[in-house]
């Protein structure tokens, strides 16, 4: 069976696509990318390609985009160029090159993908690389999912020469006289890929024979048991997480941390939400009070009665101008009308009536706030934090902050549908009255 023939049942094994998907490929003009290119060809799917300039090299990076831009000339293949700006270099060389590199090659092809209606990227990777991305991520601190994170897909991303090793990519590209260009600075040991790729791998390649194979086969049943243990966790997460009022409920923690391997377990049930192994070990390593506060860039999440809530994004802060009449918030009314008689019914949560002998419109209706006072009627003017009183209402973190103030002159008339302030009940002197609601 020839090298095609082993890429095209590899394609069908792992079912990458279908002969009437469209694919772009990304092609650097190097050895690996230029052999997926020709074996595409070769297979009669119809591709694509996306070539980025990066102008690192000068003159190299140039003779890079003119052999690409030849072969598909040559071939009738439609081709996508970006070229970086001189101000998106200059960034590129300040820090994390290759991370920032990645990002713009893989925005650039998605960007194509949704314009051109192509259904999959693919890349050149192979089995050398994945040995090196296993190697580099063993050095972070990974889990079973990252020594295993070069997968042939992920997303809309392709990877059809994952089952070949670079040795068979260049006996490959040698038979069939197909161009390449060399980047000779993945000869460079400068950055760590390169240093594993050059000395580390190269090193145990020459001292163990069997080290590729080998090496291959673990990764391959590392794979597999990732899968197992994924399915394995998706069994367990009914039993400790839920959703309920847009929150995501993990725990009870306290029993959790009784379960063998609960880090890993609980790392697997709230990874999703952008939590990693260090945040996991913060949140195990001690007990928490109610309203500690694990965040990271897209979630929050707080101790809450043994459980951890996780929501998305920071609360947000709610301000709102209210005038007398009718005002539409959140798509309710929240209504402030001026009544010449009343009659106060203490089992209506929603309505209350306030000295209007003290207040100026337009009133204030915010969100709760740390440090918030306000003195609870019936307290003989004795104040209590807002925070508290809330606590003793055992709201959680996440259910203070949905909660709305009525204030005016930075004096709070209102926990709306809560409680009303001593300082704006009706009094013998009153001579205006107004009746607020919000249902």
């Amino acid at each position: 069976m020839n090298l095609s023939q082993r890429v095209l049942k590899f394609i069908e094994k792992e079912d990458l696509f279908k002969p009437s998907d469209h694919l772009l490929l990304a092609v650097s003009g190097g050895k690996d990318s230029m052999a997926l290119l020709f074996c595409l060809i070769e297979l009669k799917y119809p591709v694509q390609v996306a070539h980025i300039n990066y102008g690192l090299r000068g003159r190299e990076s140039e003779k890079d985009q003119e052999l690409v831009t030849n072969f598909c000339q040559e071939h009738d293949i439609p081709l996508y160029i970006y070229r970086l700006s001189q101000e998106e270099i200059d960034d590129l060389k300040k820090s994390n090159l290759q991370e920032k590199a990645r990002n713009i090659r893989y925005d650039y092809m998605n960007q194509i993908c949704k314009e051109q209606a192509i259904n999959y990227i693919c890349t050149a990777h192979h089995i050398d690389d994945k040995i090196e991305t296993a190697l580099i991520n063993l050095t972070r601190g990974v889990g079973l999912n990252g020594l295993t994170s070069l997968r042939s897909k992920h997303l809309n991303i392709r990877r059809p020469l994952l089952g070949l090793s670079q040795r068979e990519i260049i006996n490959y590209v040698t038979y069939h006289a197909i161009p390449f260009r060399t980047d000779h600075s993945n000869l460079s040991n400068d950055y760590d890929r390169n240093f594993i790729r050059n000395e580390i791998i190269a090193s145990i390649n020459k001292r163990i024979a069997r080290a590729p194979s080998g090496f291959t086969k673990s990764l391959n049943v590392l794979g597999d048991e990732a899968i197992l243990l994924k399915g394995l966790i998706n069994k367990e997460k009914s039993q400790w997480l839920s959703l309920e009022n847009q929150l995501i409920r993990v725990g009870p923690l306290k029993r959790l941390k009784n379960i063998d391997g609960h880090t890993s377990l609980l790392f697997h049930l709230i990874n999703a939400y952008g939590y990693n192994s260090s945040d996991v070990n913060d949140i195990l390593k001690i007990e928490h009070q109610n309203g500690t506060i694990f965040k990271n860039d897209n979630y929050i999440g707080v101790i809450h009665d043994d459980y951890l809530l996780i929501k998305e994004s920071e609360p947000s802060e709610y301000i709102y101008h209210i005038s007398e009449g009718i005002n539409l918030i959140r798509q309710t009314q929240f209504v402030v009308e001026q009544v010449m008689t009343y009659d106060i019914d203490h089992n209506d949560s929603n309505v209350e009536y306030i000295d209007g002998d003290n207040i100026t419109f337009p009133l204030i209706l915010r969100s709760w706030k740390e440090g918030d006072r306000f003195a609870p009627l019936g307290m003989g003017g004795k104040t209590k934090k807002v925070s508290d009183y809330y606590t003793d209402l055992k709201l959680n973190y996440f259910q203070k902050h949905d909660e709305l103030i009525l204030e005016c002159n930075n004096q709070i008339i209102w926990l709306v549908n809560r409680r009303l302030d001593e300082r704006f009940k009706i009094k013998s002197s009153t001579q205006c009255v107004y009746r607020i609601s919000y249902s």
